[in-house]
């Protein structure tokens, strides 16, 4: 995560599509202004269930992070004025109640924004925003996308070289045997981090249908930590692309805990977005969602005891690859309703 020292509203709306990734529209953030919490953005929600519902989960995610007295800024971006008050109050209200101070509500609209407590604004400059964009260029973070669905864009490349290799390249890794090709998967992915070099299409099939074995798979994630998330974001991204329905499943959810453990939860739920909807469910994916959902900080990862259990086994007929890894996604508590298993919740 990038530290960018913030002065004022407008720098601050400058820094929310570095931060997320992208340009949000309709959308309600949620800004950390003292250490601790994560930022969130949620659709903005227009109707009295969705402020319910979108409450409920950003104060169960915050009120589990936020100490007493911790600052948070409720940004809303839409041109919709009531739509604005209405969601920030109530999500704020709750906060308040909580002993969490939120000290700035705030609505943006393309040109301006309004602090709706005091009625104060300004316009939204191209100084601050140049500002903003230098801090994170120096930081070596690419600029934000244009919107959501040009993130989900960037995974979208040419499948056809790698599929049509699959089958050779599966007859092959039965042939060689599981060990075998876990070795070699191993050996692949450290080359890549020291030398970043894109992987040739028998290489990404073979390391595609590799990390269907899920042992391989857990020694892939692993291999995951802040030091090599930005390396590992870029091994699974262009694989991700690359990979036909298939074999897609695997790479996105490798993808999707890289892009968390670097800070970048919107990329992470970009990335499983990319499952393909005809799969099976999928176990890692739906812990990896859970504790994007109850908004679990990537260092929970890394203060997991190496002795603890590995998500449990995917569900499917092949029973010889469910050997455990040394630790698993921290589980986050339940919203206290109903999940429907798969479902996408609503905070992003």
């Amino acid at each position: 995560m990038v530290a960018v020292n913030v002065k004022g509203v407008d720098e601050l709306i400058a820094v929310i599509p570095h931060l997320l990734g992208f340009q949000p529209t309709e959308s309600m953030v949620v800004v950390p202004l003292s250490p601790g919490p994560p930022v969130a953005r949620i659709d903005l929600p227009t109707s009295v269930q969705d402020r319910q519902d979108a409450s409920l989960v950003l104060l169960d995610a915050y009120l589990r992070h936020a100490q007493p007295g911790s600052q948070l800024a409720i940004v809303c971006f839409t041109e919709d004025l009531r739509a604005a008050e209405l969601a920030s109050r109530q999500l704020g209200d709750g906060l308040n109640v909580h002993g969490v101070d939120v000290p700035a509500r705030v609505w943006v609209t393309d040109e301006q924004w309004t602090n709706l407590d005091t009625g104060q604004g300004g316009h939204r400059t191209r100084e601050a925003q140049t500002m903003m964009a230098a801090e994170f260029v120096m930081a070596g973070r690419q600029a934000p996308a244009a919107a959501r669905d040009a993130l989900a864009a960037q995974l979208v490349g040419d499948r056809a070289p790698v599929g049509e290799l699959l089958t050779a390249v599966h007859d092959r890794a039965v042939a060689n045997g599981s060990a075998a090709e876990r070795a070699w998967a191993s050996d692949r992915i450290d080359r890549f981090d020291v030398d970043g070099r894109a992987l040739s299409d028998r290489d990404a099939a073979r390391l595609l249908v590799a990390v269907q074995d899920l042992p391989t798979r857990d020694d892939a994630l692993m291999r995951i930590s802040s030091e090599t998330a930005a390396s590992s974001r870029a091994l699974w991204t262009d694989l991700t692309r690359r990979a036909p329905d298939e074999v897609r499943t695997p790479a996105a959810t490798l993808l999707g805990f890289s892009s968390w453990l670097g800070g970048d939860g919107a990329g992470a739920w970009v990335a499983l977005d990319q499952i393909p909807a005809a799969g099976r469910p999928y176990r890692l994916a739906d812990l990896l969602a859970e504790a994007l959902q109850q908004a679990v900080p990537p260092s929970a990862w890394e203060d997991a005891s190496p002795r603890g259990a590995a998500p449990e086994p995917e569900p499917g007929p092949r029973q010889d690859v469910d050997r455990p890894g040394p630790r698993r996604l921290p589980d986050p508590p339940s919203l206290g309703g109903p999940q429907h298993p798969g479902s996408r919740p609503p905070a992003r």
